[in-house]
């Protein structure tokens, strides 16, 4: 799961934030960072883009 994680990070499509609890353990916490990814199958690939905008 971490890999998968961290590689949608790379991709900007996921951030992390690194919370610190009262007992001093730390938590990865994360969220999306966009609403919709617009996902096309191009030449036998697959492209993957966060969409700026809403896709009709």
């Amino acid at each position: 799961v971490y890999r998968r994680l961290s590689t949608l990070r790379q991709a900007g499509l996921v951030a992390s934030r690194t919370t610190i609890d009262p007992d001093g353990d730390h938590y990865e916490t994360y969220s999306a960072e966009s609403d919709r990814i617009l996902v096309e199958f191009v030449d036998g690939g697959i492209e993957v883009d966060p969409a700026e905008e809403p896709v009709p």
